[in-house]
């Protein structure tokens, strides 16, 4: 398998975007915890407190305050925010430094979809439930252009989905899992590139060199058993790069802050209150990895299929780079057509960001049975990956 790697790493290439992808992995959760903000009311007035310094500040904060919500503190919150003035000003510096974390997180999520920052609390009922507000929330978000796309079945199939959550909210200091969760993306985009040159290479670097008639003169066991090893060699170097980045990024955050929060669920996160997805913070974390690295191998074995039918660089990177690109500009540029924006939803590429399906309204049925694009997403790249080698293996033994 060394001797595999060592053919595609003509001019280091493969080892500089190696290390420039764990690179990336040491600087942007360092660049995002520099970039972190927030403000202390202590003394009456508001003082920004920045980078880690305001990250450690704040889950100081929470911590005096963190646990489950239930009606009762919200509505012990409401009673204190509605002792002052209608100065929105005083009236989010007292209650914040009473209850940190908490007036930002109930104007989130009791307003509509889009109004958030100019919603106060003190409009809230009382009496609204935080399941009630989930559900008005969804309800507004698919209604935000003024008309929703969504058919009515598929409305009320997510209401269902909604009405079976019975987990209580448990509030606590999550700031560190939003800094983790956008350098992982970043980074994953930059594997998924290093996948497509290392693919681009395979088996076509051979034919550059003039070895494929060498090689094509052996019989079929060999050339399996060399077939194999460039596999083995592939997905076995993309998943060692991509845990040293993933461990990377985990110890560069985690480490002096703690994993404090991986219980919450994930609309305790600020953007993902309207989420149809019911998982803890810790649920979706590891399943965005597993979901991210299927993908990134889907893509990996359709540019290694590519390049195994055509022997060349450059069609198999085009092609391939064509089949990462391409569904992101199509989703963008289908928002009025939902039904084709539900295909290109589940393509691979998208499970390399979470945030690409965690704030999705879509679903997809089957008879009684609902299923969340993440799921589609991981299926479809299971499905892509096996397809690829097997093709590949299938072929080699009728040549």
């Amino acid at each position: 398998m060394i001797s595999e790697f060592k053919k595609i790493n003509q001019n280091q290439i493969i080892i500089v975007l190696s290390l420039f992808c764990i690179l990336i992995s040491i600087v942007l959760p360092l660049f995002f915890i520099n970039g972190y903000e927030t403000y202390g009311y202590s003394s009456g007035k508001e003082v920004n407190i920045v980078g880690l310094e305001g990250l450690k500040y704040k889950k100081n904060q929470v911590r005096k305050i963190s646990g489950y919500i239930d009606q009762e503190n919200i509505q012990e919150i409401l009673e204190y925010a509605n002792k002052f003035s209608s100065d929105n000003d005083t009236d989010y510096m007292k209650t914040e430094q009473k209850y940190p974390g908490m007036y930002y997180f109930l104007q989130n999520a009791y307003s509509s979809y889009g109004e958030e920052n100019s919603f106060s609390i003190k409009d809230i009922d009382s009496n609204e439930t935080l399941k009630e507000a989930q559900k008005n929330k969804v309800k507004t978000k698919m209604y935000a252009s003024g008309e929703s796309l969504q058919p009515s079945e598929e409305e009320v199939k997510i209401f269902e989905l909604l009405e079976k959550n019975d987990n209580p909210i448990r509030f606590d200091f999550v700031d560190q899992w939003p800094i983790i969760i956008k350098s992982l993306i970043f980074t994953y985009g930059a594997i998924i590139f290093l996948a497509i040159i290392m693919a681009s290479r395979l088996f076509s670097v051979e034919k550059n060199t003039k070895m494929d008639k060498i090689i094509n003169q052996r019989n079929v066991e060999v050339k399996q058993r060399i077939i194999v090893n460039k596999l083995k060699m592939f997905y076995g170097y993309i998943l060692l790069v991509f845990l040293l980045c993933t461990l990377t990024i985990f110890a560069i955050v985690l480490i002096p802050l703690g994993i404090q929060g991986i219980e919450s669920q994930i609309q305790v996160i600020p953007d993902l209150f309207s989420s149809i997805y019911l998982w803890s913070i810790g649920e979706m974390i590891s399943k965005y990895i597993l979901g991210a690295f299927l993908s990134i191998c889907a893509i990996g074995g359709f540019g290694i299929l590519i390049n195994y039918i055509t022997k060349n660089d450059l069609s198999t990177f085009m092609l391939t780079i064509c089949f990462s690109v391409f569904p992101i500009i199509l989703k963008s540029s289908l928002l009025n057509s939902y039904k084709l924006s539900k295909i290109i939803q589940i393509f691979p590429v998208h499970g390399v960001n979470v945030l690409s399906y965690m704030d999705s309204l879509s679903i997809y049925s089957l008879g009684d049975k609902v299923f969340l694009p993440y799921y589609l997403i991981c299926l479809v790249s299971i499905v892509i990956f096996i397809m690829s080698n097997y093709i590949i293996l299938r072929k080699s033994k009728m040549n």
